[in-house]
């Protein structure tokens, strides 16, 4: 049995390797920026004529501010709280409406769980 043959290494390039790699840096290039740009000093970071693509002079200044001299991890962790708790919540009340709309029986039952469902 012959192997399925795919078309040249040129239309496969094309058509599928050079989009996926546009794709791909496409996605990461946004993770890639926030790294630099945490990691790049005051000096570079407003310097209009440095490259804006790599640091020279690597820093974790900001960081040590944003944790040391904010309350940026009590806020993080009140929004972790408040997250989990309103997703509780919202999913104790759904599963208690989702019983009773399963349990009752009248006309606009199915329609009603539907619209519910949808929203």
């Amino acid at each position: 049995m012959a192997a399925p043959r795919y078309g040249s290494p040129l239309k496969r390039a094309v058509t599928f390797y050079i989009p996926l790699t546009v794709m791909v840096g496409a996605t990461l290039f946004p993770f890639y920026w926030m790294v630099i740009t945490s990691i790049r000093p005051d000096s570079e970071l407003y310097n209009v004529k440095m490259n804006p693509f790599f640091t020279l002079h690597p820093t974790l200044n900001h960081f040590y501010y944003l944790f040391e001299l904010t309350m940026f991890p009590r806020w993080a962790w009140n929004t972790l709280f408040i997250a989990v708790v309103s997703t509780a919540i919202s999913l104790v009340c759904g599963l208690l409406a989702g019983y009773a709309l399963a349990r009752l029986q009248f006309r606009w039952a199915p329609a009603l769980g539907t619209v519910i469902f949808i929203t």
